[in-house]
């Protein structure tokens, strides 16, 4: 149970980390944004941070959940930064999943309310995407 939580605390620190200098080398968009939109921008970098820090032991899944919040972020107007090629450990790799998995969910409501579509179908096909990725990762006894 120790190691758990030293590896559940190792991951949080080591996206947070990520997402901050992700975050600093994102150029500020210019115009203002309302507090539901920022909250969702957050949201899907932070999504898109726990999925590229993935392992790609997910039959391709992870990567389509991945493609699918980058172009959620670009029907926002936000770019996305890097290439997912980093591998972790497999149970690292699966809670991540699980994050990027939470923080989508936590946004859908206000993809809804605000009438985004487009980012709405994004979100929808990596949830799905990531759901097929748990499914791969349980069915391969790595869990």
């Amino acid at each position: 149970m120790g190691s758990f939580k030293l590896a559940s605390l190792t991951a949080s620190l080591a996206v947070l980390l990520g997402s901050l200098a992700w975050a600093q080398s994102t150029p500020a968009t210019p115009t203002p944004l309302s507090g539901e939109v920022a909250n969702e921008i957050a949201h899907l970098r932070q999504a898109y941070a726990y999925l590229e820090s993935g392992d790609h032991d997910y039959k391709g899944h992870r990567a389509k959940a991945l493609h699918a919040v980058g172009a959620a972020c670009k029907a926002l107007g936000l770019p996305t930064k890097g290439d997912g090629k980093n591998k972790e450990a497999q149970r690292y790799s699966d809670n991540l999943l699980v994050a990027a998995r939470n923080q989508l969910a936590l946004i859908e409501p206000q993809a809804k309310s605000l009438q985004q579509d487009k980012v709405l179908e994004h979100i929808h096909t990596a949830m799905h995407e990531i759901d097929l990725a748990i499914e791969v990762a349980a069915g391969d006894g790595k869990k």
